[in-house]
């Protein structure tokens, strides 16, 4: 049984942030939220459409129409709205009053099968914060390490997705956090109890621009596919979901998604794409997340 922190959610609106703690885009400006598609390590055949090296990545965020090819390198720390956003944490920002690192599969370690399947990020000053879910293990380092995104990491397809959020919403994410028990590796001031609920729930969510988002989320003792149990049949629309190595069979309200091209760029089985997102058939609902299909 995994656990689940999903977000899902129009895109719309822009805003203007003054905060230190927000989603940052690749030149370091305040963004109302950011999703990286990073690719992954290809060599250079029919389906791959050329040589990536997995560092490259595909940007967009509350000021774009399309995803924006990036070739710089997400390891470093130039062009990179990864380190741009977590920058503040390590360089000891005095202006963070709390911040978690998450991952069941942490820097380092071994992995926590009985914490949620659930990556990413939060942290907030006295005004806003930002929240970065993921799909990529082992990320991001501890602040005592500093930025690091290793070549190991590279290798497949991952998704992170960020939301600039205001300091109010820090209780609406614990609340989340109680239910699907994250495996925390590295905090301040962000303690969590542990929620005793079995059911799934969602959450209505608004970023620090207004951005409406609806949270998904479910408890070790829910032994059900949130995708085709929960999110498709709520919103009475069919997914095309792609996830790691699916376990399930497609039915009526999902559909797994086997191959990804992007627009003169690459294609890649998804075999090689640890993402977690999922797209609806008709209305323009876009779900980026950190589960599988899975029970």
């Amino acid at each position: 049984m995994k656990h689940l922190l999903f977000l899902i959610g129009f895109i719309g609106y822009q805003s203007k942030i003054q905060s230190a703690i927000t989603c940052r885009d690749p030149t370091g400006k305040a963004v109302d939220w950011f999703i990286v598609y990073k690719v992954p390590k290809t060599t250079a055949d029919k389906t791959s459409n050329g040589h990536f090296n997995g560092t490259e990545f595909y940007y967009m965020d509350n000021s774009s129409i399309f995803f924006e090819y990036r070739q710089s390198n997400i390891s470093s720390e130039t062009n990179n709205p990864l380190y741009n956003t977590l920058q503040p944490l390590y360089s000891k920002n005095t202006d963070i009053k709390s911040y978690a690192m998450y991952n069941d599969q942490p820097p380092m370690g071994n992995t926590r099968s009985d914490k949620a399947h659930s990556k990413g990020a939060v942290a907030f000053d006295k005004d806003n914060g930002f929240w970065m879910v993921s799909s990529v293990p082992h990320f991001p380092a501890k602040v005592s390490s500093g930025f690091i995104y290793h070549s190991s990491q590279t290798k497949k397809g991952q998704t992170i997705l960020c939301v600039t959020v205001p300091a109010k919403m820090k209780n609406k994410i614990n609340q989340i956090f109680q239910l699907t028990r994250p495996y925390i590796y590295d905090t301040v001031n962000f303690n969590v109890a542990e929620s005793e609920e079995s059911n799934a729930m969602y959450m209505n969510f608004a970023t620090s621009g207004n951005n409406k988002l609806i949270l998904f989320a479910k408890p070790k003792q829910c032994n059900e596919d949130i995708y085709s149990k929960f999110i498709a049949p709520m919103f009475q629309q069919k997914l095309f979901v792609q996830t790691w190595m699916e376990k399930l069979d497609d039915d009526k309200w999902v559909e797994d998604i086997k191959y990804v091209r992007f627009y003169n760029g690459p294609a890649f089985e998804t075999n090689i794409d640890h993402s977690k997102w999922a797209v609806a058939d008709n209305d323009p609902w876009t779900c980026i997340g950190d589960l599988n299909r899975d029970v």
